[in-house]
């Protein structure tokens, strides 16, 4: 056919010989299925098979040289072999003005390659000079997109035409190009800075894509997936940083910067801190002498340089670890405080702590709240060689040259040989300074009159106060955080009494529950402490505590205070101190006669007790040759608490012990709750058939030596 334009096929041709459409022509096969023995397009001999338009179902489609119908034309001899595609190009999806490529592999020797583009997979144009400013290699196996329009979106398909060098023609499959939109980089928003307490940073992102997303932090390539257009990236360390966003396909540009700064430096210089008061988000260093009374915050503490003293009454206060190479002294009743447990301290500190008034005869109970090389002879130089003792179910001796100081553990140390007179002697713990959870382990006694039960001194660990509420609520049998094997009472030795004899008073035990204290009361020496415990333990303090099963007693920072940290039975601390938010209505009682022996047993009724014996409020009496005393079924108790709400039908037995005939007097000492109003206070004495009212006067009665279970009733109404 060599006129131009479409020549229509009405009826089936069989063509024997080649049938040849010129170039500018083309033919309208119809609905029929037309022969030809060679067919050439344009000039081109053709393979063998089915030919026609892409309307029809012929296996060689060409929408140049044949005209949309479904009719085909079968030629029956190919004049060349067609080229084989090894490689097909494959869809690809490109991110807005980037660049991206196709590529396609063929079987035929040095064959030329034609790329095409279409939108509707029927009309294809050929890719050329025309197009350069988005396309390079049109002409070879490789075609290259350049800066891609996001406006073609998924609009054009592109294929090759592969013609060998005996002009056989053969196209590839088509391969869809997407262009997709590049997201904008992330815009910063807020920065959370570092903290003490949240030693990274974080950072507020906006302007995300809608969809799916994952943000790279860079450097580090620390990756974020989510969905939404804000997110916050944590967990940032110090540093400077970019961000990118992907959304899957393609990847923004980078962020601004953003500079995630440390926890500033606060220097002492011996005379001002170079960045002011500091506060708990700064780290400290102390690089010259050092006394102000004042507390001090930090979050970290290195000890550079200087004389470093935090004096009397005063605190530092510490997230984290003290370190260097000076040595940080705490005077008598300051402290340090450290809230991670974690923190591992590596400087040494001195903490002195000064003994309440004692003679040569006096053992006071010792707690280290130091871990070092110091023994117990460096602690207390003239102490007779045989005065060293620990407890744990018995008395142990211990070598003071060889001992030293081991965390929770209570040491019974006597007074240093000499003093006939009662005088406060300062003493100080050396060493790394204490932090963090300590376990002392316990076991009960398993055989003797004891057994199944156990006693150990341990005492306050920490160069800060201890929390005995805490530490009883975190170690109570039965109802234990941590561990459940202590009775929840607390034994203070005061020795307000000398000896009798080789024999210490059991008297001059002050004890402690969550209810409140007992004092011991003042010896004929006048020596020791008569107030009575409360919550606040005082640091260096040792203290026993009995126990009814095996396990542990822990210590942690949670029971650490910064205030209060006085108490080591020498200075005077309020005799009702309590918890705020607990109702507590409170009698202390003492019993003394003319040679000044003295007890003291206190009833109360509180938030939480019940009329049962409760571990943690009720408090077993320590004995003693004086003793007043309250009865609970089979129980002697100093400390008794009573279920609320309070009813003045309650009747509580009391019991003492003395040992020498005559005047005995029981009194009210104090009184809190609704004890100091209106509420009368009476002492039946079953004996007498009498009942006196204390709070109008003392009860002064006659008494043998000996042992009185259940001669007086305590009782609220007349």
């Amino acid at each position: 056919i060599v006129n131009t334009g479409v020549i229509s096929l009405g009826a089936i041709k069989n063509i024997t010989n080649n049938f040849s459409i010129a170039t500018g022509s083309s033919v309208n096969l119809g609905t029929f299925t037309h022969t030809a023995g060679t067919l050439s397009i344009g000039g081109t001999a053709v393979v063998a098979g089915t030919w026609g338009s892409t309307s029809s179902a012929a296996t060689n489609k060409n929408n140049t040289y044949f005209a949309s119908s479904t009719g085909m034309i079968s030629v029956t001899n190919g004049t060349c072999t067609l080229p084989v595609i090894t490689s097909q190009p494959t869809p690809q999806t490109i991110c807005a003005n980037t660049n991206g490529d196709f590529t396609v592999a063929a079987s035929a020797t040095t064959p030329s390659y034609q790329w095409q583009r279409s939108t509707d997979l029927v009309t294809w144009t050929n890719i050329d000079i025309a197009l350069a400013a988005n396309f390079s290699g049109y002409t070879t196996d490789n075609l290259i997109v350049i800066n891609a329009p996001i406006g073609w979106g998924s609009l054009y398909n592109v294929r090759c035409v592969i013609t060998s060098l005996a002009g056989c023609i053969i196209n590839s499959n088509p391969a869809l190009l997407t262009v997709a939109p590049m997201p904008t980089a992330p815009v910063i928003g807020t920065i959370t800075p570092v903290t003490c307490s949240v030693p990274t940073a974080s950072v507020d992102l906006s302007g995300l894509p809608v969809s799916a997303w994952t943000v790279t932090m860079n450097p580090g390539g620390i990756t974020t997936s989510g969905l939404g257009t804000t997110t916050t990236i944590t967990g940032i360390a110090p540093g400077t940083y970019t961000f990118t966003v992907s959304s899957g396909t393609c990847t923004s540009g980078s962020s601004a910067s953003v500079l995630i700064n440390p926890l500033p430096t606060n220097t002492w210089n011996g005379t001002i801190w170079s960045l002011g008061t500091p506060t708990v988000d700064q780290n400290i260093v102390f690089a010259g002498n050092y006394s102000e009374a004042v507390n001090v915050l930090g979050c970290g503490c290195t000890l550079s340089s200087g004389v470093i003293t935090i004096p009397s009454g005063n605190s530092i206060t510490l997230k984290n670890a003290i370190t260097g190479a000076a040595t940080l002294t705490l005077e008598n009743n300051a402290s340090l405080i450290q809230t991670d447990p974690t923190a591992i301290n590596t400087a040494s500190i001195i903490a002195k702590r000064n003994t309440t008034p004692i003679i040569h005869d006096d053992f006071t109970y010792w707690s280290s709240p130091t871990t070092g090389a110091q023994t117990l002879r460096d602690f207390s130089p003239t102490t007779q060689n045989d005065k060293f003792f620990t407890y744990a179910n018995d008395w142990a001796y211990l070598s003071p040259s060889v001992q030293t100081f081991e965390k929770g553990i209570g040491y019974s140390i006597r007074a240093e040989y000499g003093d006939a007179t009662p005088i406060v002697k300062p003493h100080q713990f050396t060493g790394v300074p204490n932090n963090g959870t300590i376990n002392v382990p316990i076991a009960v006694r398993t055989s003797g009159p004891d057994i199944g039960i156990g006693e150990i001194l341990t005492g306050n660990p920490y160069p800060s106060t201890l929390d005995a509420d805490a530490f009883i609520d975190a170690n109570l049998v039965g109802t234990g955080t941590i561990n459940q094997t202590i009775s929840g009472t607390l034994y203070f030795w005061t020795h307000n009494h000398t000896l009798t004899g080789n024999d210490y008073d059991g008297n001059d035990y002050a004890t402690y529950t969550k209810l409140g204290g007992t004092a011991a009361g003042a010896g004929p020496s006048g020596s020791g402490n008569t107030n009575p415990p409360t919550r606040y333990i005082a640091s260096g303090q040792g203290f026993f505590v009995d126990y009814e099963a095996d396990g542990f007693i822990t210590f942690n920072n949670t029971m650490r205070l910064g205030t209060n940290n006085t108490n080591f039975y020498k200075t005077a601390n309020s005799k009702t101190a309590k918890k705020s938010a607990v109702e507590t209505h409170r009698i202390w009682l003492n019993l003394t006669n003319s040679t000044v022996n003295f007890s003291q047993a206190l009833v109360g009724y509180q938030t939480d007790a019940t009329n049962d014996y409760d571990p943690g409020f009720d408090g077993r009496s320590y004995g003693g040759a004086h003793d007043l005393y309250s009865v609970l079924d089979a129980e002697i108790l100093t400390i008794q608490s009573r279920a609320l709400p309070f009813v003045n039908t309650d009747l509580i037995p009391l019991g003492y012990n003395v040992t020498v005939a005559g005047n005995t007097n029981i009194a009210i000492d104090h009184l809190d709750g609704i004890f100091l109003s209106t509420q009368g206070i009476y002492l039946e004495d079953k004996l007498l058939n009498t009942t006196h009212d204390l709070k109008a006067s003392s009860y002064t009665f006659y008494s043998d030596a000996g042992s009185f279970e259940e001669r007086f009733v305590l009782k609220f109404t007349n």
